[in-house]
């Protein structure tokens, strides 16, 4: 089985790693991570440990009793053979050999038969000691992070893993970028989409993957839409909003910040951190072609540039130190092709918004000839 993208990612594959390398090391796992994770992870833990440690799995869903006990779970998985006699607990568990040096993943178990879990696994931790952590049976839950429940006492064989931190932007981007495949598409225009989406959607890979579905021009001018549908989707409420935390989603880590979730923004009616991050994602694309632009066009207009040139705050005294600006003051009343004029002002134009913090609507640079010249191919 190859892995998803996903998870052979820096971020994704370390955290991953921690809980696979944890269950060979004979630490039975607690995993905290997003609800629409889980599956993916689990795929991936498998992989990466199964040649290590045979690797089982526990659907409670499919199990006919729901009322057994965890360690009855466990010990039928193996072995069936049960009788009214059989005692099921932590202790016993370890005297099953066919359980030994396994690792079994729990998955689907219900919120409230969580503390019995935690319960059974803080026993548990203690009793799989009698074996050496290579050859005791090894258990690993995964809980959505929205859950919120006392987490057992951990010891040496119990650890849990929390996916707080577990991505960054590198992480988000690189599969932005990947799925972001449109090759018809404007190749500036692409890239201000996979940085855009990147600045939206923060560690959320789902709702990157919504992100994604929509067209740039969606994505910039109603993006208030998208994002407020998306929010109803994950079923947050205002409140939840009005007070976000890492549990539910509505508050992200990334990079060493807590960030509020651009949905639950969106609930909130905060139009100005959602264009702040727009705008953020505008320059970081925009800014470095403008430029490039600006230096093609000291070439074009050989012959039309004078210095020194006198602002109101220096005096230039070489052409490379023309600004837009200044370009366009001395150009305006020139004879020149339309086509460079109209260039020129709407290159400005844009300078200015991104400079006093204005997000760009898409229309601003839904132009041929002006998305030809950010991206380097000179004028038609």
């Amino acid at each position: 089985m190859m892995l998803d993208l996903w998870w052979r990612l820096p971020g994704p594959k370390s955290y991953m790693e921690r809980i696979g390398r944890s269950l060979i090391e004979g630490q039975n796992v607690i995993a905290i991570i997003p609800e629409g994770e889980i599956r993916g992870l689990k795929d991936a833990v498998c992989e990466w440990i199964v040649e290590t440690r045979p690797f089982k799995n526990l659907n409670l869903d499919n199990i006919s009793n729901p009322k057994a006990s965890p360690a009855r779970y466990i010990h039928e998985l193996f072995d069936r053979r049960v009788d009214a006699s059989t005692v099921f607990n932590a202790r016993t568990l370890t005297q099953l050999n066919l359980f030994g040096g396994y690792a079994v993943w729990v998955e689907n178990i219900a919120e409230e038969d969580l503390t019995n879990w935690f319960r059974f696994l803080e026993s548990y931790q203690h009793a799989c000691q009698c074996h050496d952590s290579y050859n005791r049976g090894t258990i690993c839950i995964a809980i959505p992070s929205h859950i919120n429940k006392s987490l057992p006492k951990c010891d040496i064989a119990l650890v849990t893993h929390s996916w707080n931190n577990a991505v960054d932007r590198f992480d988000i981007s690189t599969y932005i970028n990947y799925y972001n495949s449109d090759k018809n598409c404007n190749s500036l225009l692409r890239r201000l989409k996979t940085v855009l989406i990147s600045e939206l959607s923060l560690t959320d890979r789902q709702l990157a993957s919504t992100l994604i579905s929509y067209n740039l021009n969606e994505l910039i001018d109603n993006t208030l839409e998208i994002l407020s549908q998306n929010a109803h989707e994950k079923g947050w409420t205002l409140d939840q909003c009005k007070n976000p935390t890492c549990d539910n989603g509505t508050l992200v880590h990334i990079e060493g910040s807590l960030l509020v979730h651009s949905s639950a923004l969106a609930i909130l009616d905060n139009h100005q951190t959602i264009e702040r991050r727009i705008w953020t994602a505008q320059v970081s694309v925009l800014f470095p072609a403008l430029e490039q632009a600006r230096i093609s066009l000291l070439n074009e207009l050989d012959g039309f540039l004078t210095v020194p040139f006198l602002t109101e705050f220096e005096k230039i005294d070489k052409i490379e130190g023309l600004e837009l600006g200044h370009i366009w003051h001395q150009i305006k009343n020139k004879v020149l092709p339309s086509r460079l004029r109209t260039l020129i002002y709407q290159l400005l134009q844009i300078r200015i918004n991104l400079a006093h913090l204005t997000p760009l609507k898409y229309s601003s640079i839904n132009n041929p000839q002006l998305l030809r010249y950010l991206s380097g191919e000179g004028i038609v």
